[in-house]
């Protein structure tokens, strides 16, 4: 018998890369530790030309080690928590430590497996093998986002018949294992006898219907013997016949061609090859193509350039042909060809702008035409890139995330430059630091209707004058928009309908933060974002903003965190009385307003409605115009526990209501928060009477060298000295009244500074310069020496 092999020895790399699912830090406290999501897909859609069989489950583990065999329990939390998961969709989200690397087994199929242990998995019941997906990858405790494309973990046999056949039946018998270890990408256990019938119609040559799927090894291929009995359709059976030594790879299609009636002799050809449906290996020639400028004249840069594609991918079942426009040879590259820098980079000779052609095979750009698209700084290859003049070719891919990032000499992108990439549901820092980026296409992510994170997409693009008002009108699943536009200093105004189709959104931390030239904000810019949770950082640093819209906020009932929302904004002249009237639920306003220093007053009632807040630390910090404290403006906000600078630096500020702190019972930090209000004339007695559970005192009025003090600050001293303190933890009075009362003026009061050393206590405080450097109250001579202390 004469056989015949051809076997094409392709990569089968399991590609790992970064995308756009949406993540959550884990709480700000563990900063060890991190929401890391992982989507897994198959390469089905590379490999095959007809739709594959429904893959329905995934299933992943997680090791410490690249062995396998220390467990990581990073899905779930406490008891519960495991070290593997199984999903419906191939997302899987897990807690990992930063410090540590994991290494990740993965398996797809449509559920017909036995996957309760992945070094082990099982075909089905009656040992059909059907379609199957594996992987393994080490991942980053860093990685916050990960994108996994499996293999096949099978082979398939087709069988394809020389001569003539008449109307009958094939039966083909095997011996095969029905196990198969991820972890070493190897079928494992014993083999087990197995056959199949196949219907045949009276054929002439040509294929023969039905395939044989086995489990295969992901490595070299293995040989195998099927024997072959062919019965016609009045039942007459012929002689059975073995072809041997027949090659099987997972990922891979193996074909049978010969005539299979038994009746002669005969001789087989086999092929083994990854083209799964393409056994015959014919590619058409390219036939859709991508354009694009790259300018060579800056004499700081090679005259090399790098092609945007990530070195290390594997191309798919396409040609590249690449027209690199000085009329040299043009370079083709082959299906399934792993790139290289050598591979992707090309030395021109002049210094002058050329025009790059990529074209593929792939014509359907519904289909996958290229790998992923991303500029890279080899050669400074993306400082290079001027003008994009053609869509991007499909890749195939839901991430775009940094595809730009700092190509600071683009100038032009086309509005149809994303078309072909229907599927994108990340553009995170898209077009980070694309400095030269002047406009923006009104209708760039017109067709990528699932896209749903556009976080620090144009950051940085400081050259960037205007944003078009329908750029996000058809993403309308778009639910991350920080650090969106910050840092683009030369925008002036903003779109009020901006936002408006993006009804999902949650995330607006940063968004417009370090726009120094804005100028004003729409009242309704937020109208339509009734799920906005985060404005933190929004305006921060908006040093032009002289107003703030009294409805900015009106619908975003959701909204949490406000925390130096308009941090430094210097021109800023007043806030609006209702301003965060609607936010019911906010908790945090930490720094909302620190060094907006033009700030002369706050309205009484801006905190009414906020009775979840718990952070006003630094909201004040450096309003340095800021001459006066409502009353009740902390009244509502009985939650609150930090006030820490909270009136830091406010150097005009004369006077502080006595019952400000009244209600907030639960307040545990006042360190600094009236540091440095050089113009206060006296510090209220009863200040902080009600706040029984604070510990933190330290350089409360430090520098108040105005402020008469009075001895029932901290409760009635003729009654409660032996009891304002005894229940509470270790109190922190390091510098409290350091250097107060210092006014040398004739005729200024110091007042009596309240007798602290006299005071009984749970624990003993921290007294460090206490009273260090206090001017002439009248019980100076008092104050215990351990309170005094030395300066810090």
């Amino acid at each position: 018998m004469n056989m015949k092999y051809t076997v094409l020895t392709v990569l089968a790399s399991l590609i790992v890369l970064l995308t756009g699912c949406s993540n959550d830090e884990i709480g700000m406290g563990d900063y060890n530790r991190q929401s890391t999501c992982v989507s897994v897909s198959t390469d089905a859609s590379t490999h095959t030309r007809t739709n594959p069989a429904e893959i329905t489950r995934y299933a992943m583990e997680v090791y410490k080690d690249e062995n396998c065999t220390t467990a990581a329990n990073v899905f779930g939390h406490g008891d519960a928590a495991t070290y593997k998961a199984q999903s419906d969709n191939g997302e899987f989200y897990m807690t990992l430590d930063k410090e540590q690397s994991y290494y990740c087994l993965f398996w797809a199929d449509n559920g017909e497996y036995t996957i309760d242990d992945l070094k082990a998995v099982t075909s089905g019941t009656d040992k059909q093998v059907t379609e199957a997906y594996h992987g393994k990858s080490s991942i980053s405790g860093t990685e916050k986002e990960v994108s996994v494309t499996l293999k096949r973990a099978v082979a398939k046999l087709t069988l394809e018949e020389s001569g003539a056949l008449a109307a009958g039946t094939l039966k083909v018998a095997y011996a095969h294992k029905t196990q198969f270890n991820v972890a070493t990408a190897k079928t494992i256990g014993t083999e087990t006898a197995q056959s199949k019938e196949m219907t045949v119609s009276e054929t002439g040559g040509g294929a023969i219907g039905g395939t044989v799927l086995l489990l295969a090894d992901a490595g070299e291929a293995t040989l195998h013997n099927f024997e072959f009995t062919y019965t016609t359709a009045g039942g007459s059976a012929r002689p059975a016949f073995t072809v041997s030594n027949v090659p099987l790879r997972a990922n891979y299609i193996t074909g049978i061609k010969g005539h299979f009636s038994g009746n002669t002799a005969y001789s087989f050809e086999v092929t083994c090859e990854d083209t799964w449906n393409t056994p015959d290996n014919k590619f058409p020639q390219p036939t859709d193509k991508m354009t694009f400028v790259i300018d060579l004249t800056n004499t700081n840069y090679s005259t090399s350039f790098t092609l945007p594609f990530y070195p290390g991918l594997e191309t798919g079942d396409y040609i590249l042909t690449v027209d690199w426009g000085d009329n040299s040879e043009l370079m083709t590259i082959a299906p399934h060809t792993t790139l290289d820098l050598d591979l992707l980079t090309h030395a021109y000779t002049d210094r002058q702008e050329y025009t790059i052609t990529i074209a593929s095979s792939q014509d359907d750009a519904t289909k996958v035409q290229m790998p992923r698209f991303r500029t890279t700084s080899n050669e400074n290859s993306n400082e290079k890139l001027k003008a994009m003049t053609s869509p991007i070719l499909n890749t195939g891919m839901t991430s775009f995330s940094s595809c730009f990032q700092y190509c600071t000499s683009l100038t032009t992108i086309p509005e149809n430059l994303f078309e072909k990439n229907t599927g994108v549901t990340s553009f995170s820092y898209c077009f980070l630091s694309c400095t030269s980026l002047t406009a923006i296409p009104e209708k760039l992510f017109a067709t990528n209707t699932e896209a749903t994170n556009f976080s620090y997409c144009f950051e940085n693009c400081i050259s960037l004058t205007a944003i078009p008002e329908t750029l996000f009108a058809t993403n309308t699943e778009a639910t991350n928009f920080s650090y969106c536009f910050k840092s683009c200093i030369s925008l002036t105004t903003i779109p009020q309908k901006l936002f408006a189709a993006n009804t999902e959104a949650t995330d607006f931390s940063f968004c417009f933060n370090n726009c120094s030239g804005l100028t004003m904000i729409p009242a309704t810019l937020f109208a339509a974002n009734t799920k906005a949770t985060d404005f933190s950082s929004c305006f921060q640093y908006c040093t032009s903003l002289t107003a703030i819209p009294e409805t900015l906020f009106a619908t975003n009932t959701e909204a949490t965190n406000f925390s130096y929302c308009f941090s430094q904004c210097k021109t800023l002249t007043e806030i609006p009385a209702t301003l965060f009237a609607a936010n019911t639920k906010a908790t945090d306003f930490k720094s909302c307003f620190v060094n907006c220093n033009q700030l002369t007053t706050i309205p009484g009632t801006l905190f009414e409605k906020n009775t979840e807040v718990t952070y006003f630390n630094e909201c004040f910090s450096q309003c340095s115009k800021l001459t006066t404290i409502p009353e009740k403006l902390f009244t509502a906000s009985t939650k609150a526990t930090d006030f820490n600078k909270c009136f830091y630096q406010c150097k005009v500020l004369t006077t502080i209501p006595g019952t400000l702190f009244a209600t907030n019972t639960q307040a545990a930090d006042f360190s600094k928060c009236f540091s440095y209000c050089n113009e206060l004339t006296e510090i209220p007695a009863g200040l902080f009477k009600k706040n029984t559970e604070a510990t933190n005192f330290s350089e409360c009025f430090y520098e108040c060298t105005k402020a008469k003090l009075n001895a029932n600050i901290f409760c009635d001293e003729t009654t409660e000295k032996a009891t304002r303190f005894q229940g509470v933890g270790k109190i922190d009075f390091t510098s409290c009244f350091k250097d107060c009362a210092t006014y040398s003026v004739t005729g200024f009061d110091a007042g009596t500074a309240p007798a602290l050393w006299t005071y009984t206590y749970g624990s003993e405080p921290n007294t460090s310069s206490c009273f260090y450097g206090i001017g002439a109250v009248g019980n100076k001579g008092d104050i215990a020496d351990s309170w005094k202390g030395s300066p810090n």
